[in-house]
């Protein structure tokens, strides 16, 4: 029996030593698989040439939604002319890829939803550039990470694989060499760009007039260029709004194309090289042309969760979308604030008084387009206090301190403090029902001090509200300090501002101050809660006694007259 349970145990120890084996062989797999490279490893580009790198991934079976890396390579040798992403992976950019000839970086951070990315090849970005100098040019990785798609994001970059430009002079035409042995060798001149195809290699593509893909223009006439490499018959183009179209149509023998009166929205100019055998990778250019201005704004007064009135933007744009407004109210200097889904919240500014006011507003789309409405809006309210205390919990005998700002200086200020109160310090005219038909009563003594008794379900409640005045100085700053409290419980405060013409702004942010009190100070309230009670029971056994006392006497007197009769 001894024999069968050590075998059990052991076969139980190899069990869970096989399984943690195999958990950490499984987690360590997948945790370093993703691998980030530039292709071409190596490339011979002649000085003056346009060349192309192409940055991508391989997670080698493993799900991805982040990667970001900054590469760098030496700007006095080569120089970057644009980056094309416009077929990454990535469609959602934390920082899309930039770069700066200036200090020689490449930088970018892009992402992809649930379920991520998996494959060998997945493109990031390309970049397109172009040679200056001789020498060798090397873009290397200095930071990059590739987080899985795991929740937790998980780092599992496994290598960087970096890329080298070999930068060569331009050769010459060569010189025949003459023999009286030997006929005279055909001299063989090669351009200064001459480039060898390989039938992987796709279009280099540049503009000088719409340089970035991912930027809007206004222009509608644009023009694209390209290097036609030795050993191509011709391109094959097209032009459409199909981002991932195929050129058709003839074969031409031309290095650049120019385009009028292109369409406003987006549109994608394809093309590919002709070579005995087959065709080239496509490469496409995306052109962003808007030149239309916006439609009018919808604006609404509002106010916003704090109850400070805003006025409520919505634009519309068919094209490039609204990017900011600018809103003016009477004339005043405009305010820009940022669009998001053609959607505005512009904060109104203290105003003098209530009414109306002219405003404009001008809505800008994404490259520059403007529409200017003018409207007017009607405001209800004034911008209410803030209010705020260096405390939220203190001792019953201290006293409760706010201090506020508002936006009107040397006003008036009402202040509000609701404190809890027990229910026979209620009046008695209270609890006979002398109430108003609002079923709360209200006095104002001589000290400008408003006292309401509030009520629950027609009983008296256990809180009343008191009002106090104060004004706020010449920076519209204003401090409270209440009477030394006397009970515990929660109190509230908020605050109302009267302008110059009467006008009660909203309620400003309520706080709640919780007062509690001591040991000593329970024991003593006790006392005096229960001492009036104990008094009467005193007294009530002192009568009693008094009566049994008096009742003995008067029997004792009435039997000692028996006995002397």
């Amino acid at each position: 029996m001894s024999y069968r349970r050590n075998n059990i145990k052991k076969y139980v120890f190899i069990s869970v030593f096989a399984a943690v084996v195999f958990t950490v062989y499984s987690f360590t797999t997948k945790t370093f698989a993703a691998i980030i490279s530039i292709s071409p490893a190596t490339q011979q580009v002649v000085n003056g040439n346009v060349f192309r790198l192409n940055f991508s991934i391989n997670t080698e079976g493993q799900a991805i939604n982040n990667a970001e890396g900054v590469v760098q390579f030496p700007s006095d040798t080569v120089e970057i002319l644009s980056i094309d992403s416009t077929s990454s992976i990535f469609g959602l950019w934390v920082e899309p890829p930039s770069f700066s000839n200036t200090t020689g970086k490449i930088e970018f951070n892009g992402g992809i939803a649930n379920p991520g990315f998996t494959g060998s090849s997945g493109k990031v970005f390309s970049v397109v550039a172009k040679a200056k100098k001789e020498g060798a040019a090397s873009f290397i990785f200095s930071s990059a990470t590739i987080r899985a798609n795991d929740g937790l994001g998980t780092n599992v970059l496994k290598s960087k694989n970096s890329g080298t430009v070999s930068v060569i002079a331009a050769t010459s035409p060569k010189v025949p060499v003459v023999s009286t042995k030997t006929p005279p060798a055909v001299p063989i001149s090669i351009p200064d760009k001459a480039i060898t195809y390989t039938t992987n290699e796709a279009p280099i593509l540049t503009s000088t007039t719409n340089k970035d893909q991912n930027m809007w223009y206004t222009t509608k006439d644009a023009i694209l260029v390209w290097d036609m490499p030795l050993g191509i018959e011709g391109v094959q183009t097209s032009f459409d709004n199909v981002p991932d179209g195929i050129p058709a149509g003839p074969v031409i023998k031309t290095s650049q194309k120019e385009f009028k009166n292109i369409r406003d929205g987006i549109s994608y100019f394809h093309i590919r090289f002709s070579v005995k055998g087959g065709w080239s990778p496509i490469s496409t250019y995306v052109f962003r042309i808007d030149t239309i201005a916006p439609e009018e704004t919808l604006a609404i007064v509002t106010t916003n969760t704090e109850g400070k009135p805003v006025i409520e933007l919505e634009g519309s744009d068919t094209v490039s979308g609204i990017d900011y407004f600018t809103v003016a109210i009477e004339g005043a200097q405009a305010q820009k604030i940022v669009a998001q889904n053609n959607k505005a919240t512009f904060l109104i500014p203290p105003m003098p008084h209530m009414g109306a006011y002219n405003v404009t507003i001008t809505a800008f789309d994404k490259v520059g387009n403007k529409k200017e409405s003018k409207t007017k809006i009607i405001i209800d309210t004034i911008n209410p206090p803030t209010v705020e205390t260096s405390s939220t919990v203190i001792k019953i005998g201290s006293t409760i301190t706010i201090t506020g700002v508002t936006p009107f200086p040397k006003q008036q200020v009402y202040v509000f403090m609701k404190s809890p109160q027990k229910e026979k310090e209620t009046t008695l005219f209270d609890k006979i029902g002398w109430l108003t038909d609002s079923q709360k009563a209200t006095v104002i003594d001589t000290d400008k001090k408003e006292v309401t008794t509030g009520l629950l379900g027609g009983e008296i409640s256990q809180y009343k509200i008191e009002m106090f005045l104060v004004m706020s100085d010449d920076k519209g700053t204003f401090v409270f300090d209440s009477d030394k409290v006397k009970r515990e419980g929660e109190y509230e405060i908020w605050t109302q501002v009267v302008n110059d013409l009467g006008e009660k702004s909203l309620d400003s942010n309520h706080i709640k101050i919780k007062v509690i009190s001591t040991f000593v100070q329970r024991i003593i309230d006790i006392a005096i809660r229960y001492g009036y009670i104990l008094l009467l029971f005193a007294l009530v056994v002192v009568i009693i006694i008094d009566f049994k006392l008096k009742h003995k006497l008067s029997e004792a007197f009435r039997n000692t007259g028996k006995i002397g009769q």
